[in-house]
């Protein structure tokens, strides 16, 4: 019992994602260039980070946005280095916008989870 509990609340740990394999590296880095900072070329800062909001649709309130954040591990707050965004989307899975977007319901949901709530608590 104690076995099947611990698979059924946790089965992120028991279940490799095979998403991860199929981004596409060459899109995420058109994707970087095409919210990088022109001056800051190594990362993306306040306008581009805007820019990506408005194109996924969020409101820079909203809480997704703290979320995805927390998934790129950004070290500062509106902005992600190049390093923070790919290797963010690829945890993801997501090589696209459109992708990003499919994705949005289950990262809010995913905060659910007592242990990543902790984790994003403390990130935030």
């Amino acid at each position: 019992d104690l076995a099947s509990d611990n698979y059924f609340q946790n089965p992120e740990a028991y279940y490799k994602d095979p998403i991860k394999a199929s981004v596409d590296r060459k899109k995420l880095e058109q994707l970087f260039s095409k919210y990088r900072d022109q001056q800051e070329n190594d990362k993306i800062t306040v306008d581009g980070v805007m820019k990506f909001l408005d194109d996924l649709n969020l409101s820079p309130e909203s809480i997704l946005v703290l979320i995805i954040a927390w998934k790129c591990k950004a070290a500062v707050q509106c902005e992600f280095s190049k390093d923070e965004f790919t290797t963010g989307l690829v945890e993801l899975g997501v090589d696209s916008i459109e992708k990003l977007k499919s994705k949005l319901p289950t990262l809010e949901q995913e905060i659910k989870d007592p242990n990543k709530f902790k984790d994003f608590y403390q990130f935030t």
